[in-house]
């Protein structure tokens, strides 16, 4: 009790710490060139002796319990080794019987003394085994013994509403939609709407707080992603490239198929960009996929997204950070896998794209305005 909370109070600043320096590792470029190496080392610096000074108090409370727990044991065998010996004096007891109390004593005190110094393990395992508990009763583990296989690809939500922050307005609310396989449809809105959240629901990334999202009148939450996957194609708005080969990446780490991964970056329109890097194909990228640009990312992440010729496809900002040559680019892949009838829904805020869709999906504050064909919906908006 003496000694939980400033050990609580040191981790949580210990890990503070290790997120801060992480974070600071990966725009190690920014703070240099905007001179904020000496503010974040100032305020790393804060933290940690924060922390030790925690630990430092945890630790003196720790050894200052258990010095007084190895003295009182110790007065206790005086104070019973003086009542034997004035016993013995005054011929009540004998020698040996010292000796056998003086045995039971620290028999009697050992355990407690144990108790003692392990606590802090006690307590520890109390709190991992609480929290191993809160995790497996927020797990909605499955066992799926029927695979569906590929989605047709219509959606439809009911009431679906998103909260991300629990002390903030509701995310999304009460969002009803109908998209049918088959459709491109675009998510618009000022930033800030709601658009990716939106993406990440309709794509099963986020759970939605109250209503659902319906693939093909299955509930998508009880859909198994270890089979569903395979059929859909997404592009993160930060692309999350992993270590390793191009090919792997394209290829989602798993088998590489060698026509699958041409196949995908050619509708990508990265063929000829990934066969230009030192080793083509073959690249070997660092972590984020460090080695390349921040388009290049992006265009092999779109390549991912295709691999294997899925039928819904969920792309969030995919124009992001392309110049007009890209972008062209961009506009060209949507139009090819329009004629393949895929289900496809994109955020964007370029012109260029939006006239790709056959449905607009407008967002504001979280809430739907409107949701009608590309064409309606863009007169709708000059009339107004």
């Amino acid at each position: 009790r003496l000694t939980s909370k400033q050990l609580e109070k040191s981790q949580e600043l210990s890990y503070k710490e290790r997120k801060l320096v992480n974070n600071a590792t990966a725009s190690a470029e920014s703070l240099f060139v905007l001179d904020m190496r000496n503010n974040l080392q100032q305020k790393i610096s804060t933290i940690r002796k924060e922390g030790v000074l925690k630990q430092q108090v945890a630790s003196s409370r720790a050894v200052e319990i258990t010095s007084i727990t190895k003295f009182a044991k110790t007065l206790i065998q005086a104070l019973i080794l003086a009542l034997g010996v004035y016993l013995v004096l005054e011929n009540e007891i004998t020698m040996g019987m010292i000796f056998a109390s003086n045995l039971l004593l620290g028999k009697t005190l050992s355990p407690l003394e144990g108790i003692i110094n392990s606590w802090k393990q006690v307590s520890e395992f109390k709190k991992s085994f609480a929290s191993i508990k809160i995790l497996a009763d927020n797990q909605n583990i499955q066992e799926f013994s029927i695979e569906l296989g590929q989605p047709i690809g219509n959606i439809v939500t009911k009431d679906l509403s998103l909260n991300l922050n629990k002390n903030t307005k509701p995310t999304l609310k009460n969002i009803n939609l109908i998209i049918n396989a088959g459709t491109t449809t675009a998510i618009i809105g000022p930033s800030g709407a709601g658009k990716t959240s939106l993406l990440k629901l309709l794509s099963g990334i986020y759970k939605a707080n109250e209503g659902f999202v319906y693939l093909d009148n299955s509930d998508l939450t009880k859909r198994d992603f270890n089979d569903l996957g395979k059929y859909i194609g997404y592009l993160s708005q930060t692309t999350d490239l992993l270590a390793g080969k191009v090919s792997e990446n394209i290829a989602r780490f798993g088998e590489v198929n060698s026509e699958l991964v041409i196949e995908a970056a050619q509708t990508a329109g990265v063929h000829e960009m990934i066969m230009s890097l030192p080793a083509g194909y073959e690249t070997v990228l660092g972590d984020n996929g460090f080695g390349l640009s921040e388009g290049q990312k992006r265009k092999i992440g779109f390549a991912r997204a295709l691999y294997n010729n899925p039928n819904m496809i969920f792309l969030d900002e995919p124009g992001a950070g392309l110049d007009d040559l890209s972008l062209n680019q961009l506009t060209h892949s949507i139009s090819l896998l329009k004629k393949k009838n895929l289900t496809i829904i994109f955020t964007t805020h370029q012109a260029k794209l939006i006239s790709l869709s056959d449905y607009l999906i407008l967002i504001n504050n979280g809430e739907l305005k409107t949701h009608n064909s590309t064409a309606n919906v863009i007169n709708n908006l000059k009339s107004s």
